[in-house]
């Protein structure tokens, strides 16, 4: 299949891009869900804010503008959603989801906005949505009989099976540990509720997959935390996609709890060993929850396997508070994922009297790293754990950045009378996590010279990106393809034919796998093709990841194998790099392994790039 015909009118199709996309919560377009909030009410917003001036076009429902803002840099801006937004029917499909676009960059907080019962969470942009999710939300209250464990699934894209296996009973007579499928066209969102409140109103650790990249929001209708103390609270986060987890955590106390914080930690995969602050807690199964006691100070997670862990504020009436907060939930970011610079927002409008960032920065960053271009005192730091240290600082409502050499963490807080929000002030949301995906992707070039046609495959999770870096006189233009399409078309050629040309092709999967193969062309039109850097397995580590050079060759029109321009009648030494030049015909193929083992197979290493 090279061309994809796409019926819906939005969520385009991906096409190439000339350099790579940095992946994280900035983007063009955005599909989203609100929950709904106690008793059906709430003011219903999305808050933008960039870093250049931009034009957001929001529509609710999606195909009907509702709005046209021009955002400007450094300010807030808040537009109000229909409270339909928020009517589903448990176990129902609707046509109920916002959809923000731009012609440049923009984030996108979404509040849902009730007084003594609200939340926000940070959105995420339709590139990086994915294919798997496991849900996390909290307890079902003992207190509020109306509270239930919820989430929402979209589909950016059409013809979208989702199979969802839940962790309790669901509306709709849905059994635990039953999965069951439906079919969600674009546009269309799902609402899953649990059957009932208290113990077994969690649907934390439900698995969601699909069969094209999907979003999930998840939370509670109004909880408490724990779940016999007051008050209840709207609680709600955007899922991060299973291939975005990590295998180590940080995170630190919030202010006006001196009894601390819950976490809860969801495993991807089975056996997986979580350790806290180096201290083995818990074995988990996929879709396992693990819930800690108010913890204090500052807390480390790591896990042989990826893992997500997300941060529970309790309720006001615990000890120490002062009433002043409200449960809340918010989304830890793994350290695999933090940036050198965010440009993040406090929610706006007034609501909440007082707005906190909690900085995680390397030792070295310490005294340097800069909060709204003015470095943060090393006094106001303390110890975290080993390599890291933690501050907390005041800031305005509005739009804040921060920036350091080194990667570092942000979480955003606000604070009111019974009331408060809480959620990830940004992060990288790359796909790290290969898990279930062990076959890379291939990449096949042929022509005769310009244009040089080419497929991009991959066999399990489907293609979701294909671009050309590093392009000197070289040009890439990708057959529109919605991500986990195989094949995918794609042609390169020279917009100066006269001139020598180079660049590279890379082929990326769903789970972070990659291939990379070089292209060269000489004035005279001889094409050269080297899979210099090979195939990427990608994972959450820390350490180098494997990286193998799969041999390229060519096939002349008889049928003859090539190889560095030389027929081949005995085959290159292990550790060449082979390289075949021919006018005739350009041609990569991924061998199998046994014949590529006898030809080369020099193993190297290369440190992953975040």
């Amino acid at each position: 299949m090279l061309t994809l015909v796409l019926v819906a009118a939005f969520a385009q199709p991906r096409a190439s891009a000339q350099v790579q996309q940095t992946a994280d919560n900035f983007g063009t377009e955005f599909i989203t869900a609100f929950l709904p909030n106690f008793g059906g009410g709430g003011v219903l917003e999305v808050q933008l804010t960039s870093v250049s001036p931009v034009t957001v076009t929001v529509e609710y429902p999606i195909g009907s503008v509702t709005n046209s803002v021009a955002v400007s840099p450094g300010d807030i801006s808040i537009i109000t959603i229909p409270g339909a937004a928020q009517s589903w029917t448990p176990d129902g499909i609707a046509s109920n989801l916002v959809r923000l676009t731009a012609p440049d960059d923009f984030a996108v907080y979404t509040v849902n906005r009730l007084q003594e019962t609200s939340d926000a969470a940070l959105a995420l942009p339709v590139d990086v949505l994915n294919t798997e999710y496991i849900v996390s939300t909290y307890s079902g209250s003992v207190i509020v009989a109306q509270d239930r464990g919820s989430f929402v699934v979209f589909a950016p894209f059409n013809d979208t099976t989702v199979t969802i296996t839940p962790s309790n009973n669901m509306a709709g007579g849905r059994v635990a540990g039953t999965p069951f499928s439906i079919l969600l066209n674009a546009g269309q969102g799902y609402l899953a509720q649990s059957a009932t409140n208290g113990p077994n109103g969690s649907l934390a650790g439900t698995i969601v997959t699909a069969s094209r990249p999907v979003g999930v929001v998840n939370g509670n209708v109004c909880t408490n935390i724990p779940p016999v103390v007051g008050f209840c609270d709207h609680v709600y986060e955007v899922a991060q996609p299973v291939q975005t987890w990590g295998n180590d955590f940080l995170a630190y106390e919030l202010p006006f709890r001196p009894n601390g914080v819950i976490y809860r930690i969801v495993a991807a995969t089975d056996g997986t060993n979580v350790t806290l602050n180096g201290a083995p807690v818990v074995t988990l199964n996929r879709g396992e929850v693990f819930e800690t006691p108010e913890l204090t100070d500052g807390q480390r997670f790591q896990a042989n396997n990826p893992i997500f862990v997300t941060q529970y504020m309790t309720g006001s009436d615990s000890p120490g508070t002062g009433g002043i907060g409200d449960p809340a939930m918010g989304n830890v970011v793994p350290f695999a994922q933090y940036q050198n610079t965010y440009t993040f927002s406090t929610v706006g409008g007034g609501q909440f009297a007082q707005n906190v960032v909690t900085i995680i920065a390397s030792d070295a960053d310490v005294g340097v790293l800069t909060l709204d271009g003015v470095a943060i005192p090393a006094g106001d730091y303390e110890p975290l754990t080993t390599g890291f240290s933690v501050t907390l600082q005041a800031i305005t409502e509005g739009t804040h950045n921060t920036a350091s050499p080194n990667p570092h963490g942000i979480t955003v807080q606000g604070y009111n009378t019974d009331d408060s929000y809480l959620y990830a002030g940004g992060g990288s949301f790359s796909f790290i996590n290969p898990t279930n995906d062990l076959i890379p992707p291939a990449a096949a070039v042929t022509g005769t010279c310009d244009p040089l046609a080419g497929t991009a495959s991959d066999a399990d999770s489907g293609v979701f990106n294909v671009e050309l870096q590093n392009p000197t006189n070289l040009q890439i233009t990708v057959d529109p393809f919605i991500p986990g399409d195989s094949p995918v078309a794609f042609t390169v050629d020279r917009p100066d034919q006269t001139a020598q040309a180079s660049g590279t092709v890379v082929v990326s999967d769903g789970s972070g796998n990659s291939v990379s193969t070089f292209l060269s062309i000489n004035t005279d039109c001889v094409p050269v093709v080297d899979v210099g850097s090979g195939i990427t397995q990608s994972d959450d580590n820390d350490d180098d990841d494997t990286q193998v050079d799969i041999v390229p060759v060519a096939v002349t029109d008889d049928g003859t194998l090539v190889v560095d321009g030389v027929v081949v009648t005995e085959l290159p030494a292990t550790g060449e790099t082979p390289r075949w030049r021919t006018p005739l015909l350009v041609m990569l193929v991924l061998l199998p392994v046994s014949i590529t083992a006898s030809i080369s197979t020099r193993l190297v290493k290369r440190r992953r790039r975040l």
